[in-house]
Formats: C-alpha cells, sequence, structure tokens
C-alpha cells in the first residue's frame, strides 16, 4: 500500500514539474514592456510549488480540456498514408474544379501556337511568293501593252478636224513637220475625246517604227504652235509620267537653268536618274 502511494506522489510530482516548466515558459513569452511580467509570473510560480492543491487543480483542468478535445489519431494517421497517386488525383481534381491550367493543358496550347506560327509564315511565304507574281505579270502585261502602242502617236491641238482623215495627217506632217509621210505609212487614224470638253484628239497608227522615231524627232518644229504630239503610253506609265512632271515643274521653279528631260519614265536632270515609285508613293533617284 505505501509503495503504490510513493509511486502516485512520484508521478505527482513530474507532473507538477512538467507544469511548472510550461508556465515559466509561458510567462516568459507573453512579457509585456507597460509591466512587469517577470515578477508577477515568478509569483506564480512560487505559489504553485509552495501549495499542491493549486497545482493539482491545476493538472486536472489540463487533462479534463485535453479529454474534451475532438481529435481523431486513427483519422490522422489515415492522412499521413495517402499514396502518391491519390494525392495527385486529389490535387487534379481540386485544379479541375478551379479551372486552372494543368501542364497538359499548357502543353496543347504551346503545340496549337506553334502550329499556328508554321501556318502564318506559310501563309506570309505564299503572300510574299504571289505578290512577286502579281508584279511579274503586271510587268510583262505592261511590255505587252506597250509593245501594241509602239507604232502611235497622240496628235493634240487638232480641234478643227472631226473627220478621222489619214490624208490630213500626212500633209501636216509634211508642212509642219518637214517630214515626208505618204497614206501607206499610216495604218489608222482614230479620234479621241477628251472628257466634255469638247475637245478631242487624234490617235495615229504607223506602219513602221522607224517612222514614229522621225516624227518624234521633229517634234521641236512644233514649239509655240499650240499643236503637240506624244507617244501612246500605257495607263501606268502615263500614271507615273504625271508625277515627274509635276517633280519637273517644282525642280525648275527653283533653278530654270537646269537641264531636265523626261523620256518614257525616266527623269533625267543633270545626268541623274529619277523614276515615280509605286510602293513609297514619291519620287526617288535611280541608283547608278
Amino acid at each position: 500500500m505505501s509503495e503504490k502511494m510513493f509511486n502516485q506522489n512520484s508521478e505527482l510530482e513530474a507532473s507538477q514539474f512538467i507544469l511548472d516548466v510550461w508556465l515559466y515558459r509561458t510567462a516568459y513569452c507573453s512579457v509585456s514592456h507597460e509591466e512587469s511580467p517577470d515578477q508577477n509570473k515568478r509569483e506564480q510560480i512560487k505559489r504553485s510549488r509552495s501549495s499542491p492543491e493549486f497545482g493539482q487543480d491545476r493538472i486536472k483542468i489540463r487533462k479534463s480540456s485535453v479529454s474534451k478535445i475532438p481529435f481523431n489519431m486513427e483519422s490522422e494517421l489515415d492522412v499521413g498514408k495517402i499514396s502518391l497517386s491519390k494525392l495527385l488525383a486529389e490535387f487534379s481534381a481540386m485544379i479541375d474544379a478551379k479551372g486552372l491550367a494543368r501542364k497538359k493543358d499548357l502543353d496543347e496550347l504551346k503545340m496549337q501556337f506553334s502550329a499556328l506560327q508554321d501556318e502564318n509564315r506559310f501563309l506570309r511565304a505564299s503572300v510574299e511568293y504571289l505578290q512577286k507574281r502579281n508584279d511579274t505579270l503586271e510587268y510583262r502585261l505592261e511590255v505587252m501593252e506597250n509593245e501594241g502602242r509602239k507604232n502611235n502617236l497622240l496628235f493634240k491641238g487638232l480641234n478643227n478636224r472631226d473627220v478621222e482623215d489619214s490624208e490630213f495627217i500626212s500633209t501636216f506632217c509634211k508642212d509642219v513637220l518637214k517630214v515626208p509621210i505618204s497614206l501607206h505609212d499610216i495604218a489608222n487614224v482614230h479620234k479621241i475625246n477628251i472628257g466634255n470638253s469638247g475637245k478631242h484628239l487624234l490617235k495615229v497608227t504607223f506602219t513602221r517604227a522607224n517612222t514614229v522615231r522621225e516624227v518624234l524627232k521633229n517634234t521641236k518644229k512644233l514649239k509655240g504652235s499650240g499643236f503637240f504630239i506624244d507617244r501612246d503610253y500605257s495607263f501606268a506609265i502615263r500614271a507615273r509620267r504625271k508625277h515627274l512632271l509635276q517633280f519637273r515643274k517644282e525642280l525648275l521653279q527653283k533653278d530654270k537653268t537646269k537641264r531636265i528631260v523626261l523620256r518614257r519614265d525616266i527623269l533625267y536632270v543633270e545626268g541623274k536618274k529619277y523614276i515615280w515609285c509605286e510602293l513609297d508613293n514619291k519620287v526617288k533617284e535611280m541608283a547608278n
């Protein structure tokens, strides 16, 4: 009986010691600058040591508090033993529930983005190829059109003539230009009205290119007469010549002594060549 009481007293003293240590650590960690809690805690510790009843009450309170905690140790152990596959499945379900992107989704997006990049490069290459091909076809078409117009000349200022007369053109060239032109040299004469102005011009088609060059060589004799003779250029060349003539006008306004000559769609200025660039929409100097 005495041995049993001794064991109980030993357990009680051990519990009392543990409680004292806990009380001391609690008092030490909750120090305040406004008061002197160290002294109060020490007093409480002394009282607890001097009065066993106080310590026993604390032990009873602690035991009762612990017994009331709804803690299932078995469930905690179950959580600790969860498998990696199950944990990953739980995370996957949580990600799906929140609508977050997974690695698989990111990989799919990366593949789709890479496919779009490849398609975009292919489309760009196709567009560049089609653009170059279109430019080539337009150039060939323009060359063919100008080839068909190379024997044509436009006679302007002959508004008093209402008939398409080859004999009149032959006489005009002989008398004004001093170029002998027979009726056999003229293939066709066609009148073209200029809008609603009531004016018109004559498009004359000659049978030989040499006759055209001979007529153009003597057009300087028309200066001041009100008559003009020019080649029958294609629409594209006429558009470029229009811009170049405007550029020529601006240059002459700055310096009238400049030697400027417009041939076809190239403007020659003091040994330099200028062209109209449709891409940049401006006159540019040609590289030598």
